[in-house]
This record gives C-alpha cells, sequence and structure tokens, in this order.
C-alpha cells in the first residue's frame, strides 16, 4: 500500500513504513486532566470502534473527586466511561491548614 503526498505540483508515491508499538498509557490529574483523558478515549472511540479493541493504549486517571464530567459525549457516554481499573481517588487532608499559612510551605506557596 502507498501513500500519495503532493507537494507544489509534484506527486511522490512512498511506501508506508511499519513503525514498532509501544505500548502506552495516558495519565490525567484532576477534573481537567480527566476531561482531556474523556476526550481522547472519545476520538479512539471514533475512530477505532470499541476501546476494548485498542488495548495498547491505557488510561489513568487520578483527582480526589469521583464525579465524571459532560465533555459532549452524547451517545457515546457509556462506550468512553472509565473503568474503576482506570480511576484512582484520592483524598485529601485539611488543605485549609496549608493555605491559611502558606509561609510555612513556601514550595506550595508559590503556586499561589
Amino acid at each position: 500500500m502507498s501513500e500519495q503526498i503532493i507537494i507544489r505540483g509534484k506527486a511522490d508515491v512512498k511506501p508506508l513504513q511499519e513503525a514498532p508499538v509501544k505500548p502506552t498509557i495516558i495519565i490525567g490529574i484532576g477534573g481537567s486532566g480527566g476531561d482531556i483523558l474523556l476526550r481522547v478515549r472519545k476520538r479512539f472511540y471514533e475512530r477505532y470502534g470499541p476501546l476494548s479493541e485498542f488495548p495498547i493504549v491505557s488510561y489513568l486517571w487520578l483527582d480526589t473527586d469521583a464525579t465524571e464530567k459532560d465533555v459532549g459525549a452524547g451517545i457515546f457516554t457509556e462506550q468512553i466511561s472509565f473503568a474503576p481499573s482506570e480511576k484512582l481517588m484520592t483524598i485529601m487532608a485539611d488543605t485549609t491548614r496549608v493555605t491559611n499559612d502558606l509561609n510555612q510551605y513556601p514550595h506550595i506557596k508559590r503556586w499561589f
């Protein structure tokens, strides 16, 4: 199989090259990270079908709020939802103790 590439009116046919494929894990952190993972999962689903048919890519979502967001998945919501093994929900300690005295935590203070 070959692919045709047209550059400035010239046609050049180059054979497709096989490339080694490595297993990949995509990690999303926080609400935005979860949203992005769902969007990526939706794209994979739209292009390749069920995510189970594309096992070379895995996903991990880390967050303190287990509420999945609505990212416009529409009819694909069930197909792209995270499996329990793809979610790690953490519990945060009392963060007000830290944010009320940021001078004690200079490595965190610079984020604010």
